[in-house]
This record gives structure tokens, C-alpha cells and sequence, in this order.
């Protein structure tokens, strides 16, 4: 096909966004939309080449793979290869092990569904990612690899059944978009089947020019668009943010932009020759290498120097589009050049991947390469949930990896003390959700040492109630599980000498859903036996245990958040928890300020300086564990020990 000065200019527009939007430059909420422009054009290009061979009848799928690879590969390989030693330097063991399931993703073009499972992509953690911008890669790897045999499969047909074909694909890929952007918000963003609509919007352009002849002869007409498609975008990259429903309806605005500037702009029009201008056609020819750096260097700027001054981000940003005139320089052109024979360049592109999957591999087996911080290593293994897969028992179902399934197996953990064939133990039931399940390793050391037993009944988003309403997704396996686990509580409510209740309490909260939480205590209350309430620990905004080892990789002084926004609401929860509990003689709340603590003094790092936090939300193995002293010396605590070695009379209901 002939070249069009004016789509290298839409490269331009499509990349500077993205650059403005990571680097946090206010006006560019919406440049993010930069991403769905590439995929039009790419769509557009990739299916102009394979059809005018295919009418030729000259196209060879391996040549075609070939000539991918050589436009993909290198600079990919060579950015990647360069996050390495930097990463190694600076990256705590939490991200390390991201980074190193990245590396798989990237050599497998599968790092769409490493983010997807990894990150919400707006959310302030993903810009510390140093590759997350290669999911947009991997979902145009793998358009590639299947959208060349489906061509091949319908060649023979008129091109409007061709067409009509297509159209279909981008209906249903469409509908699955607006179906999962609501349901699955990560899922729609990361994937092909909802992200392929947008590469198809190309392949429908490229496939109908054609037939818009009558439309571009008219000047005036081709003018309109052209500028239409441009305002388009424009409003898209100013208006839009990050609240913005992507990919659904919003983004047929750039689009359709996108597609009516490819469509009706030329040399002879006026946004034609505006996007032709040398400096904007030259930001357009190093724009896949452009996107390639500028995630990287913003994201280790993050990292080694906290949220730097827009001032640092503009050097960086022109850094970027300098790095990227040099790898295309000196690696893409050589590497497209036929001097290089084909077979050579895939095996080492082969040999690549391979050194990338097996650096990959062993960094996520080891956990992020945990010996580059000796002074966390006789604790690394308890930095995680208490879970099925970690030696403990919350009932993690949710896990993909443990596919644990819904029943009876949920209520197979007992903790602390074992009961003796001829001593009675008494016996209590820890019940809730992840906050729950996250106690097991507190509780089950205090009630070793206090000679109690325990049977934990944890699932996720499962607080304590009665009732059937629900935090988490309702049609899921944690749902199901929760209904059992209440259907069990209810049938054994007063099986137990003492109860244990912990939850999400702000979700619960959030979500309105306090009062069944309410009514349960009230019912457990009317038994007479003790009922502890476990206050829900403080909520950080980050990632606190990710931040504590990535200052101990940089030698810096590690300080936790203060009054952090999450936590607001978690406070007024356990208030009201709190004075709910002091209604009943048997109830006690167990503030957090006596749990995590330091010789009497709240804190929020253990004695050791480490967070008793693990991501921020939930406490870790060695938090909790951490923590176990302070339960066993707070007044509830001792009064459940006082309450059960006495004989045990029921308060009035």
C-alpha cells in the first residue's frame, strides 16, 4: 500500500496523549484513549496488507508472522532487557515477583492477563509497573496471530460477506465490552474479545474505502470529517478520565475519530497536511518506541524518587521520544532490514523469550528474589494471607490457584489448643470474612497459650451475619460458600463456648449492610456466652508492606501513612461497633489500638519496624502473629479466660 505521511501524523496523536496522561500533566485525564487510537490504525494497516496480498494471491502466513515479529520484537526485547538491572536495584520482592510474571507475559504475549489479574490499570499502583503498558501489545500479538487465518478462511468470498462478517465480529465483541465493563471492569480493559471491536473498526475501514469514493470526491465533505474526526479525538484526550467507561460506548468517540481521519484526510486536505508536518510525521515514526520507553522511565522515577515535579516528568517525556529515535535507529531499522536472514532473527528472538520466561519463572517462584533483602528473610514466607496454599485455612475460594470447592471443606480448620480425649477444651468459633480469616494466626497462638480451641469458618466477603446479603460479586463461589457458612452458623448457634466475630467492617458499612451484622451479635448475645468483636486494622491507601521493602531496597527510612483516606470509614465502623457492643454485658469490642501496638503505644509497624499490614488492607501471617502478646493482655481477652474458667451462668434474654 501506498504511505500516508498523514497516519504516521495520527501516530503522533495517538502517542503524545498517552506520555501526557502517565506523566500526570494536567488537561490530559483523557489521553489514555491513545491506546484505542493505535488500535485502529493498527487494524486498519494489518488488514490493508494482508487482503491486497491475499487479491494478489501472494500472502504467506509465515512471511506475515515474520515481518511482525521484526516491527514487535527488538525494541521490545531491547526495553525490557533495560528495566532489568534497574529493577534488580531498586524494586522491593513484591514487585519484583509482578515484574517477573510480567516477563512471562511479554515473552508469551499473554501480559494482558498477568495486569488483568494483577491491577486495576487507573489505579495509583499500576504506575509503578514498569511494563504494564505491554498488555496493549499483547492484545495486538494476539489480533495478529488470529485475525490472518480467519482471513485466509473467508478469501474466497465477495468482499461484503467479507464485510458483513466482520461487522458481526464487532457486534459481538462490542456487546461483550459493555457487558464485562460493568460487570468486570479489569477483565473488559485487558482483554481481546472486548478490546478487538476497536482493531476492527480498522479492518472494517480498510475493507470499505472503497466504497467511500463518492464521499471523498467531495472536498468540502472530506474536509468536515476530517476535522469531525479530529475534534473527536480532541474532546476524548481533554474530556474524558479516568471514571470513563473503557472500552464502552465513550470510546466510539476517538474511535470513529481515529477511523474518519484515516478515512477522508489526505495530502489535500487540511488535517492532512497538518498531520504531514515533518515534526508530527517524526513523532509518529518513533511512536512504538516512544510508548515503549516512557512507561518504564516514569515508572522508576516513581519508585526511586516518590511522585517527582512535573518538571522531572517533562524531562522524561523528552528523554522518551530521544531513546525512541535512537532504538529506531540502531535496532528497529536494522532489525527490518532483509540483510538479516529471517531464520536467524527467530531463533534469537526465540532464544529471547526463553531467557525472559526463565528469568521470569524463578524470580515468581522465589517470591521477587527475596535474597536482595537479608534482613526480611527469615520472615519473607509469612508476608502473605493466611490461606489453604500459605499452611493456614481461610477459605480462600475465590483462588484460581487452589480451586478449592464450595462445602464442607470450608469447615475443616480448627486453631490453638487440641482437644485432649480426657481434659475438656473449651471451644470457640472464629466466623467472618478475609478479616477473619486473617486472625487465624493471631488467635491461634492466644489460644494455644490460653489452652482454648478453635474452629474457624472464614470465606471471602463473608462478614458475619445471618442473612444473605453479600460484599462480593453474588453470582460467585464465595456467595455459595458464605450461604453455607451462615446456613451452619445458624444451625449451630449456641454449639460454641465462645464466639469470635471480624469483618470488613468498613465495606460492610460502605454497603449498608451493618445492621445484619447488628442483629447477629444481638442473637449470639442472647446465649449468655461471651462475644468478642474484633475491630477491623487500619486501611492504607498503597500498598504499605510494598513500600516498607522498597525503601529497605533504597536504604531510605520507612515511615507509614497517617490518617490515610481508606480509614475514615473503618474508624466510624468499629465506633460503631464499639458502642453497639456495650448494649450487652457478654459482648466486647477489641479496640485495634490494643492489637497493633508496641510496649503500650499504637503503632503500625510490629517491634521489628515491619508493617503489620500486608498490602494495606489486610494484616500478613507475621502481623497477626505479631500482634497475638497484645490480644492475649487485652482486658476482653482476659476477661473471656475469667468468664470461661468459672462456671457459666445465661443472662437473661
Amino acid at each position: 500500500m501506498n504511505y500516508r505521511p498523514e497516519i504516521d501524523g495520527l501516530r503522533a496523536l495517538a502517542v503524545l496523549p498517552v506520555i501526557l496522561f502517565h506523566a500526570g500533566f494536567a488537561g490530559f485525564s483523557g489521553g489514555f484513549v491513545g491506546v484505542d487510537i493505535f488500535f485502529v490504525i493498527s487494524g486498519y494497516l494489518i488488514t490493508s496488507i494482508i487482503y491486497a496480498d491475499l487479491v494478489k494471491q501472494r500472502f504467506s502466513l509465515s512471511h506475515f508472522y515474520e515481518r511482525r515479529a521484526r516491527r514487535i520484537l527488538p525494541a521490545l526485547y531491547l526495553v525490557t532487557f533495560c528495566c532489568l538491572p534497574v529493577a534488580w536495584l531498586t524494586l522491593g520482592p513484591i514487585q519484583m515477583k509482578e515484574l517477573c510474571e510480567s516477563l512471562i507475559g511479554v515473552a508469551t504475549f499473554s501480559s494482558n492477563f498477568t495486569f488483568k489479574d494483577q491491577s486495576d490499570y487507573f489505579r495509583t499502583a499500576s504506575e509503578l509497573k514498569p511494563l504494564l503498558h505491554t498488555w496493549s501489545l499483547a492484545v495486538e500479538e494476539q489480533f495478529y496471530l488470529l485475525f490472518p487465518l480467519l482471513l485466509l478462511l473467508v478469501k474466497r468470498f465477495r468482499t461484503k460477506t467479507i464485510l458483513a462478517l466482520l461487522s458481526g465480529l464487532f457486534l459481538i465483541s462490542l456487546s461483550f465490552a459493555l457487558v464485562e465493563v460493568g460487570r468486570d471492569p479489569d477483565t473488559a480493559f485487558f482483554m481481546l474479545h472486548t478490546r478487538a471491536w476497536e482493531l476492527l473498526v480498522g479492518s472494517l475501514l480498510a475493507l470499505g474505502l472503497p466504497g467511500l469514493k463518492p464521499l471523498k470526491s467531495e472536498p468540502r465533505l472530506s474536509e468536515w470529517l476530517g476535522w469531525l474526526g479530529l475534534a473527536m479525538i480532541g474532546v476524548s484526550v481533554f474530556v474524558f478520565d479516568e471514571t470513563t467507561k473503557t472500552p464502552g460506548l465513550p470510546m466510539l468517540l476517538p474511535t470513529l475519530g481515529a477511523a474518519l481521519i484515516i478515512g477522508f484526510s489526505s495530502p489535500s486536505t487540511q488535517v492532512g497536511r497538518l498531520l504531514s508536518l515533518k515534526p508530527v510525521v517524526w513523532v509518529g515514526l518513533i511512536s512504538y518506541s516512544a510508548y515503549l520507553w516512557h512507561q518504564p522511565l516514569f515508572a522508576f522515577a516513581r519508585i526511586v524518587l516518590g511522585e517527582p515535579a512535573l518538571w522531572v516528568f517533562g524531562v522524561l517525556s523528552a528523554l522518551t521520544l530521544v531513546l525512541a529515535q535512537l532504538t529506531r535507529t540502531f535496532i528497529e531499522t536494522p532489525c527490518r532490514s532483509p540483510r538479516i536472514p529471517g531464520r536467524d532473527l527467530m531463533i534469537g528472538f526465540l532464544v529471547i523469550a526463553l531467557l525472559l520466561v526463565s528469568f521470569g519463572w524463578l524470580g515468581k517462584k522465589q517470591g521477587g528474589y527475596t535474597e536482595r533483602l537479608p534482613e526480611l528473610s527469615s520472615v519473607m514466607a509469612e508476608l502473605q494471607m493466611p490461606t489453604n496454599q500459605s499452611g493456614w485455612c481461610f477459605f480462600d475460594i475465590n483462588s484460581k490457584q487452589q480451586n478449592l470447592a464450595v462445602g464442607e471443606a470450608g469447615l475443616q480448620c480448627s486453631i490453638g489448643a487440641k482437644p485432649a480425649a480426657n481434659q475438656p477444651t473449651k471451644r470457640g468459633l472464629l466466623f467472618g470474612d478475609s478479616f477473619a480469616g486473617h486472625l487465624e494466626p493471631m488467635w491461634d497462638l492466644a489460644a494455644f497459650n490460653s489452652g482454648l480451641s478453635v474452629h474457624s469458618v472464614t470465606t471471602n466477603w463473608c462478614y458475619p451475619s445471618l442473612d444473605d446479603a453479600f460484599t462480593g460479586p453474588p453470582a460467585s463461589k464465595p456467595f455459595e460458600q458464605c450461604l453455607f457458612n451462615r446456613n451452619y452458623l445458624n444451625d449451630n448457634l449456641s454449639s460454641y463456648d465462645f464466639y469470635v466475630l471480624a469483618g470488613h467492617w468498613r465495606d460492610v458499612l460502605d454497603k449498608n449492610q451493618l445492621a445484619d451484622v447488628l442483629a447477629l451479635i444481638k442473637a449470639l448475645a442472647k446465649s449468655g456466652k461471651p462475644v468478642l468483636i474484633m475491630a477491623a486494622p487500619k486501611q492504607f491507601d498503597n500498598n504499605v508492606l510494598q513500600d516498607y521493602q522498597q525503601d529497605l531496597m533504597l536504604g531510605r527510612q520507612f515511615l507509614a501513612p497517617t490518617n490515610p483516606t481508606k480509614d475514615k470509614l473503618t474508624l466510624l465502623a468499629n465506633q460503631k461497633l464499639s458502642v453497639f457492643s456495650e448494649r450487652f454485658n457478654n459482648v466486647s469490642f477489641i479496640a485495634r489500638d490494643q492489637l497493633y501496638q508496641v510496649q503500650g503505644n499504637p503503632s503500625d509497624l510490629t517491634a521489628r519496624g515491619i508493617p503489620y499490614s500486608l498490602e494495606g488492607t489486610h494484616l500478613s501471617i507475621y502481623g497477626s502473629k505479631a500482634a497475638a502478646p497484645n490480644l492475649i493482655q487485652a482486658p476482653a481477652f482476659k476477661n473471656l479466660i475469667s468468664e470461661l474458667n468459672q462456671p457459666h451462668s445465661q443472662l437473661p434474654q
